[in-house]
């Protein structure tokens, strides 16, 4: 799929040293935008490759009751080889896979993207204990930020595992560099979002906002990125009468392009474990209005580098208003982030993610 987590995966295995490991990539399906991303050197393969759109569905489907009820069975009809090291590098059904793993001397790993104490999307796929267990069997469980790991050990009792943050690698020159292509410009002041259309991203909440401020403040809202909640959206935009100032504009290979040309940036989710959007936003330094979510707030430092608002409707539009009505906030900001700007690392977060698939109980 697009999101931050996918993302995050393919620049993660492209920028391990494949001199030192052999990569595979295992996929319940074969699909997504980033597919043709993944470095060479890495083998892809795929429990679902069906060209038959009838078909993959079917077969999606029933891989998913498989991962539910006979996770360990199905671990054993699709994996042959015996791995060093098996990450799920999510929560839910990779780390469920993993967890069901029947290779003994494994390093087995997961990763943490979400604030689950506040949308634990998961918790479908387990029955009940079954999730805090399934955690219990890892060695060490990675988590993108502070507070995504703090809202982790409210949910569940984890024994004996070890917990690290890692965040996200943002790689700054590739942003940089493709924030130069040439785009069409918008006509007007420009607030700009990108992320999955699901109601976690508060897209609903973002565009009322809107509706409630342009005839007084004319501006465009432009939001990059496809899911779901599209057509609930597009039909929320023509109930407010939002059609010529509303642009939905899907996916983009590109985005970076369009946030350089916006004035500013708006995270409305309902919750977040990191956020890459929001760094990447830091990156190209705009104006960021932010809800009051964990992730994000880590990134900006609690305001440091962007405005954070109540987590709600009224939360975002109080704080456009303010922007709106006091033009001096944006150039605050803009200058704070012309010399002091968080550093990106992502040389350092990939070492850090190397000396995790070390696998201690081949080391003696």
């Amino acid at each position: 799929n697009v999101g931050g987590a996918e993302k995050a995966l393919v620049d993660v295995i492209n920028n391990l040293d494949h001199s030192k490991y052999s990569i595979t990539l295992l996929l319940l399906s074969k699909e997504g935008m980033y597919l043709d991303k993944i470095n060479e050197n890495i083998q892809v393969k795929y429990i679902n490759d069906s060209s038959n759109l009838i078909k993959f569905k079917i077969f999606n489907k029933i891989n998913y009751l498989f991962i539910k009820y006979l996770p360990k069975l199905f671990y054993k009809l699709h994996i042959d080889e015996k791995y060093d090291v098996e990450i799920g590098f999510m929560e839910g059904i990779p780390m469920k896979f993993i967890s069901n793993s029947n290779n003994k001397h494994s390093k087995k790993i997961t990763w943490v993207h979400c604030d689950l104490m506040n949308h634990h999307w998961t918790k479908e796929m387990f029955n009940s204990g079954e999730e805090e267990q399934c955690y219990n069997k890892m060695d060490e469980i990675v988590f993108v930020s502070n507070g995504s790991k703090e809202s982790f050990n409210k949910l569940f009792n984890i024994n004996d595992v070890n917990q690290s943050i890692v965040y996200n690698p943002i790689i700054e020159r590739d942003i940089i560099d493709k924030s130069n292509e040439k785009i069409n410009t918008f006509d007007k002041f420009t607030i700009i979002s990108v992320g999955r259309l699901d109601y976690q991203k508060g897209y609903d909440r973002l565009i009322k906002a809107h509706s409630k401020l342009v005839k007084k403040y004319p501006h465009n809202l432009v939001i990059i990125g496809e899911g779901q909640e599209r057509l609930t959206l597009e039909q929320m935009i023509k109930e407010l009468h939002v059609e010529d100032t509303v642009h939905l504009l899907g996916y983009k290979e590109n985005p970076y392009a369009y946030i350089k040309n916006s004035d500013i940036y708006v995270c409305s989710s309902r919750s977040e474990g990191y956020s890459i959007s929001v760094a990447e936003a830091v990156v190209l330094k705009k104006l960021i209005i932010c809800t009051d979510i964990e992730g994000p707030k880590e990134i900006l430092q609690n305001g440091k580098y962007g405005i954070i608002c109540d987590n709600s409707e009224s939360g975002i539009e109080e704080a456009l208003e303010r922007v709106f009505e006091d033009e001096s906030i944006k150039y605050k900001y803009f200058t704070k982030l012309q010399y002091d700007i968080p550093s990106f690392n992502h040389n350092k977060v990939i070492s850090e993610i190397e000396s995790k698939l070390i696998n201690k109980k081949h080391t003696a």
